[in-house]
């Protein structure tokens, strides 16, 4: 792997990495609240979008159906952090170190149901684009391109 493929690649993950992080810097400035769930509401949003992908593409094109499917697998996903947050984490808020055990057994629990739902079996949505472009004579996808963009921009 050469160094112009590292840096390329290396800055793709970063930045979606980077946009994760972003947010749970944000909750805890904001919120004070250290939420071991956060990554657990990437996935739940990822399973979300997918779930409806498949039923939205019956409808409509492939690519207005990956988009709209997208925006309402954030608009669930909040809905559940808000309601989970009104539930579960506001009553132990006073507490402190509860937060931690309380958004780790959040965590946990999605998890399992998702584990338990989906199984172990990968899916995917496919991308209405398909194919690589070439940045400094290394091929990434199309797919790992916007997600560097959508990183940059949020």
């Amino acid at each position: 792997m050469g160094l112009a493929e590292v840096i390329v690649l290396g800055s793709i993950i970063g930045g979606i990495w980077a946009l994760v992080a972003s947010g749970f810097s944000l909750v805890f400035g904001v919120a004070r609240i250290l939420n071991f769930a956060h990554g657990t509401y990437f996935a739940l949003g990822a399973y979300v979008a997918v779930v409806l992908n498949s039923a939205l593409k019956n409808f409509m094109s492939d690519c207005f159906s990956l988009i709209l499917s997208i925006i309402l697998s954030i608009f669930i996903v909040g809905f559940v952090g808000v309601a989970v947050y009104k539930v579960c984490i506001r009553p132990v808020k006073m507490y402190g170190v509860m937060i931690i055990l309380v958004t780790l057994a959040i965590a946990l629990l999605f998890e399992e149901i998702l584990l338990t739902t989906f199984r172990d079996t990968p899916i995917s949505v496919p991308f209405p684009l398909s194919g690589v472009v070439s940045i400094a004579g290394v091929p990434v996808p199309y797919t790992r391109l916007v997600a560097l963009v959508v990183a940059i921009l949020v």
